[in-house]
C-alpha cells in the first residue's frame, strides 16, 4: 500500500475525531494521545524492537518473509501516527 494513501487515511481520521469530539464533547488531545500512542506500541510490537537481538536473528533466520513483512507493517504504523503526532504539537505549541 502505498505511503500516501496511508497519510490520507490517517488525516481523514484525525477530521473525524475531530469532528466526534465537536459533537460528543470530548477532549480532543486526549483521543489524539492514546490512538498515537497505540499506534506507535503496535509498530514496536510488531517490528520486534522489544524482543532482543538473538531472538530478532533467529526469528530472521526461520522465517524471513514474516519478518519482513512485520517490520514493513510497522513502519506503516509510523506513517499513520506520525499525523497524529503533528496535531498533538500543534494543540501543545499554539
Amino acid at each position: 500500500m502505498k505511503k500516501s494513501y496511508l497519510l490520507i487515511g490517517s488525516v481523514g481520521f484525525i477530521l473525524l475525531s475531530y469532528l466526534g469530539s465537536l459533537l460528543l464533547n470530548y477532549s480532543f488531545y486526549e483521543v489524539t494521545k492514546w490512538i498515537a500512542t497505540a499506534l506507535t506500541i503496535g509498530a514496536i510490537i510488531l517490528s520486534g524492537a522489544l524482543a532482543s537481538g538473538d531472538r530478532m536473528r533467529s526469528n530472521y533466520a526461520t522465517n524471513q518473509e514474516r519478518t519482513k513483512r512485520n517490520i514493513f507493517t510497522g513502519w506503516n504504523l509510523l506513517v499513520v501516527a506520525i499525523p497524529f503526532y503533528l496535531v498533538m504539537m500543534y494543540i501543545e505549541l499554539f
